[in-house]
Parts: structure tokens; C-alpha cells; sequence
């Protein structure tokens, strides 16, 4: 919910569960480079941080099928052009 005040300032009212309360106020006060460096860092430690949770043992697997429409399209219109 947005609050437009007299001078013309945004107020954005939030209500978390007590249990996300942490990665929300990190995610909602954090700058946007900020949120990317620890959303990054925790990737590269197998885990998913979003203003909800801290989630370990992620696996991130490119899929075989992505794979193979990719090799398809370099094959087709790119090597052969």
C-alpha cells in the first residue's frame, strides 16, 4: 500500500510475517546494487535470498532441452547464415 504525502514523497506501508521480517526490511532499506551483490553471493553458495527467505541446497541445472533449441539455432542461422 502507497501513501502520497503533502510534499509529494512516496510512504510505502509493508506487513510481513514476523518470520520474513529480516529479508524484508534487508531487501526494502537495501540500495538495488546491494540486493544484487547478496542475491549473487548467495548463488554462488547454492542458495536463493528474495525478500522472503534464505533458502539453501538450491540446485540451479540448465536444462538439456534449452540446450539443444540453442545448438538448433546457432547450427541453422548463425553457422549457416
Amino acid at each position: 500500500m502507497s501513501v502520497l504525502c503533502l510534499q509529494h514523497r512516496r510512504l510505502d506501508i509493508i506487513i510481513v510475517p514476523y518470520n520474513e521480517f529480516a529479508c524484508a526490511l534487508m531487501y526494502f532499506t537495501g540500495s538495488a546494487h546491494f540486493n544484487r551483490s547478496m542475491r549473487n553471493l548467495a548463488a554462488r553458495m547454492n542458495m536463493s535470498l528474495n525478500e522472503h527467505a534464505l533458502h539453501t541446497g538450491v540446485v540451479r541445472r540448465v536444462c538439456a532441452f534449452i540446450i539443444i533449441i540453442f545448438m538448433f539455432y546457432v547450427y541453422f542461422y548463425v553457422l549457416e547464415g
